[in-house]
């Protein structure tokens, strides 16, 4: 069995934060680090200082909202690193299971780019290919997207600013809008942006409370600008059921035999609980953000769940079934 990174040795971690920080021209906030190492935040801040105080390096350090960000000033002469076998052949695998999500374009440059990162392995030199297949039914083609796809990519990285024109609905208006996309997230083979409204000129400033998530297909232009928003807090996606952000409730359904397996060998989000039945079913407790994807989750059951809790979540599913019978009378 490999090693689990919370069985690594110190050492072990200090050299993977050392390699983490050297081999990437961004700065990384000390929750993604601890994250990544598998530590606490403590630990993490100790791993940098011990990185301080030796002669490999020093760390340069930034604030942004609440968060601290971290990266290592590069020496000239970057020391030669092995590149990993394995880990290469899992990015071959995450390129078959993902590659439809990206533009033709795209998926060229990372094919490209492994079999470079390929041929200083030994053996025959060749990424492997054919291991994986991703399935997709109802999928975007990304293929118009590909300058707005790469610009967002950019803005991300240089922390800039963009003007965006954005269309809500297909015969929608179209609307033109400052917005500094922070991440960019994969949701049922979908991609969004994640970011914040800004004000148009002067001091970058967010106008909500709450970031923005827009899918990259309704984007009709996308350019970015020299302003900055490295001063705009890091947004944080949804750790429950819904992409949309909202006020979080927690949800209880009760699943027959049928679904009851599906349904309890996913995370539905960050906490949830899962009670066997005696009949094969299961109740499932979790937190949901949005209302209406909530619903439409819970009718993509049919007759095989049935919604307990809250109250007025049963109420609006009874009111839909009722609009969805009569639809089809």
């Amino acid at each position: 069995m490999g090693l689990k990174w919370d069985d690594a040795k110190p050492a072990e971690k200090l050299l993977a934060l050392y390699t983490t920080l050297l081999t990437s021209r961004q700065g990384h906030s000390l929750t993604e680090l601890a994250r990544l190492l598998g530590c606490s935040k403590q630990t993490v801040e100790r791993l940098i200082d011990q990185i301080e105080s030796s002669c490999f390096g020093k760390i340069a350090t930034e604030k942004v909202g609440k968060e601290s960000f971290y990266m290592l000033k590069r020496p000239k002469d970057i020391p030669r690193v092995c590149l990993d076998s394995r880990g290469l052949s899992h990015l071959a695998l995450c390129r078959e299971f993902s590659q439809r999500l990206l533009p033709a374009g795209m998926q060229k440059r990372m094919e490209r780019s492994l079999m470079q990162a390929f041929t200083y392995q030994e053996g025959d030199g060749k990424a492997p290919s054919g291991i994986g297949e991703q399935l997709n039914k109802g999928y975007i083609d990304y293929g118009p997207f590909e300058s707005i796809f790469e610009n967002l990519v950019a803005a991300i990285a240089d922390a800039k600013v963009c003007l965006v024109t954005y269309r809500a609905r297909r015969n929608g208006a179209e609307k033109t809008w400052a917005f500094a996309p922070k991440r960019l997230l994969a949701y049922h083979e979908c991609i969004y942006a994640l970011g914040w409204a800004v004000t148009a000129e002067g001091t970058v400033k967010a106008l909500f409370g709450e970031p923005l998530l827009l899918p990259l297909h309704r984007f009709v232009d996308c350019q970015p600008t020299g302003r900055s928003s490295k001063r705009l807090a890091e947004p944080k996606p949804a750790s429950a059921l819904g992409v949309m952000a909202g006020k979080p409730f927690e949800v209880t359904v009760r699943f027959s035999a049928a679904s009851a397996t599906y349904a309890a060998e996913r995370q539905w989000s960050e906490r949830q609980e899962v009670t066997p039945l005696e009949d094969g079913g299961i109740r499932l407790t979790f937190t949901a953000t949005s209302e209406a994807e909530c619903i439409a989750w819970a009718l993509s059951f049919a007759d095989t769940a049935r919604v307990l809790g809250p109250d007025w979540l049963v109420e609006k599913i009874r009111a839909k079934i009722a609009a969805m019978a009569e639809l089809y009378n």
